[in-house]
């Protein structure tokens, strides 16, 4: 069964209709900035819908959610996202629209989404699940959106590379993994802050990375080792080592332990008799970047993690309709 984009816009005008008949002393406000479509398996529905009313509150417009569930015929319904304003005396409203379809041919699922669309608004595809670059409804979706917004923990890391090398040029890519790597890059930026340390760190004959994953290799470690090739302006040699700014080779150590989530946990760079060693404190939101030369502690520095939910990550890459240039020199150092 296919849904008839006629038939969902006259669910919203009803929504609306009842808002304008019953205001009392809150006035309503519809409010609409951009367009949001979602997919995601059905299991996630309660999950997507929590993160929709948290976003809705700083980034208001037309969400539709698809909903995968194999066997299912597809259906669907309407649900209005309100807040009080400011004020308290308004409420600001947008419009989420479900989509539940199982097994349905990618041109039905799009031609039920796409023409929900409000004209003149930035377009974003939060693909909430994971994917392959072969897979014909995201590739049919990405030529319709601005954005494409991932989460390279749920996903091969081949994937991505392969997506954006096919897409790179219709459309801009967030990674939610990439966001949490962003304490990790200021504190090894900052190293660079003292002219000695950036003497060493121009030759440095090894980068240790310690994490934690759910997979066989841990895409942050990755993304991690090809941010700093491509910030470096060094080259890759035989995989995972780098060719420095000093064309030495620079020995990558990837160790992995298995773990529910993928996060780093201690990132050591060598040069000579110096060590860089920058670590997450066990107990609290922060990393620890110490600096040691022949064995001791010439000092160290703490900067604090800050702790986004999802709703949080998914609202900072809302705000961005730019290409994240440095993100994607990064996937292409990496090949």
């Amino acid at each position: 069964m296919s849904i008839k984009t006629v038939e969902i816009e006259n669910q919203l005008k009803e929504i609306w209709k009842g808002f304008s008949q019953h205001q009392s002393d809150h006035a309503v406000t519809r409010a609409q900035v951009m367009n949001l479509i979602v997919y995601a398996p059905n299991e996630k529905e309660q999950e997507v819908c929590q993160v929709l009313a948290d976003v809705a509150t700083e980034s208001p417009g037309r969400m539709i959610v698809l909903l995968h569930q194999s066997g299912s015929a597809m259906s669907a319904w309407v649900n209005a996202l309100c807040h009080g304003s400011a004020g308290g005396r308004k409420q600001v409203c947008c419009e989420q629209i479900m989509i539940r379809g199982g097994d349905q041919m990618p041109l039905q699922w799009s031609s039920a989404a796409l023409p929900l669309f409000v004209p003149d608004l930035p377009c974003f595809l939060w693909w909430h699940d994971k994917f392959n670059e072969k897979n014909e409804l995201l590739n049919i979706l990405c030529e319709s959106v601005d954005r494409l917004i991932i989460d390279s923990s749920k996903t091969d890391g081949s994937a991505i590379r392969a997506l954006m090398k096919s897409n790179k040029d219709s459309v801009a890519m967030s990674d939610l993994n990439w966001a949490g790597l962003t304490p990790w890059r200021t504190a090894i930026a900052g190293l660079y802050d003292h002219p000695q340390c950036r003497l060493c760190l121009e030759s440095l004959s090894l980068i240790e990375i310690e994490s934690e994953t759910p997979h066989e290799e841990c895409w942050q470690a990755q993304l991690l080792t090809g941010w700093m090739g491509s910030a470096f302006q060094w080259k890759r040699g035989d995989y995972p080592d780098l060719i420095n700014s000093k064309q030495t080779i620079t020995n990558v150590v990837l160790r992995t332990t298995r773990s529910s989530e993928e996060k780093l946990l201690r990132v050591k760079l060598v040069s000579g008799k110096s060590e860089f060693v920058i670590s997450k404190e066990q107990t609290c939101p922060y990393l620890r970047s110490e600096v040691f030369v022949d064995g001791k502690n010439l000092g160290s520095q703490v900067i604090r993690i800050p702790e986004l939910s999802l709703s949080g990550l998914l609202s900072k890459e809302l705000s961005i309709l730019n290409h994240d240039q440095i993100y994607e020199k990064t996937i292409s150092f990496l090949g």
